[in-house]
């Protein structure tokens, strides 16, 4: 049986995603689209769903601030 570790660090980064990638960002339709497809087809891999495109995010800055 997979253990649910809900800490606060998590869900505020959930909500921040939500805001800075969802509503905020450029590729928001890109992340609506990720969103809801692992929603609905593969569950169990939302989170990491949501960790890698949070990554993918942090390495496009980085990347941004490197290249200029």
């Amino acid at each position: 049986k997979v253990q649910l570790h809900l800490e606060p660090q998590y869900i505020a980064a959930f909500f921040r995603s939500i805001y800075q990638l969802g509503m905020k960002g450029a590729e928001r339709a890109q992340y609506w689209k990720l969103f809801f497809w692992t929603l609905f087809r593969k569950p169990k891999l939302f989170p990491l769903a949501i960790t890698l495109s949070i990554y993918g995010f942090h390495f496009r800055q980085v990347c941004e601030l490197h290249v200029q």
